[in-house]
């Protein structure tokens, strides 16, 4: 279990300039925009405005704070807040975003296509989540969380994340209080 403090994440531009995200880790470790094949990021949206660009790449989003956003992708509309379910759509797609009631926080995970597939499930309670990724990874938004791989435990605080490389069966999560926190499974497909 690789445990990463939020304190630790790193930020940078949105690859079309309009924004600031948080970069959570990405494969392989010195990879970039153009050369990651999966990615975990925190984007603030403040403003109605296109989305970055990713050719070959599938992405998901979920909002983690404020009222939510409306997208329209190639034509498409969706209206995301955060009681959605996350939401997959291609990167490569023109993705324009208009914010519902001010500014949003969103977790976006991407993979690559041809090297990775991935899923993002929501929880808000303690469990034992059977998990098949490559690299299952927890992401605490709103609680601390203590998580058993089956062969270490360790705290995740508020904001902080885990990454299983060693693709445990399940992991057992408790949670400090009522809270959510995101499942994120990543599968080599090469």
């Amino acid at each position: 279990m690789l445990r990463i403090e939020r304190g630790s994440y790193l930020t940078m531009p949105w690859k079309n300039g309009a924004g600031i995200t948080t970069q959570i880790a990405a494969y392989p470790a010195d990879a970039t925009t153009e050369s990651f094949e999966w990615r975990i990021s925190m984007a603030a949206v403040t403003a109605d405005g296109p989305f970055s660009a990713f050719p070959d790449v599938e992405r998901t989003l979920a909002i983690l704070k404020g009222a939510g956003i409306n997208l329209v992708i190639a034509g498409l509309k969706q209206h995301l807040t955060r009681a959605s379910a996350p939401f997959t759509f291609p990167a490569d797609a023109a993705a324009h975003a208009t914010l519902i009631d001010g500014d949003i926080l969103d977790l976006n995970v991407m993979t690559r296509r041809n090297c990775f597939s991935h899923s993002l499930r929501k929880f808000s309670r303690a469990t034992t989540i059977p998990v098949s990724g490559t690299v299952n990874i927890v992401f605490a938004q709103s609680a601390g969380l203590l998580i058993d791989d089956g062969n270490q435990s360790n705290w995740l605080l508020l904001g902080d994340t885990a990454i299983f490389g060693d693709a445990p069966k399940s992991l057992s999560i408790s949670t400090e209080g009522s809270g959510d926190y995101y499942l994120i499974e990543l599968t080599r497909l090469r």
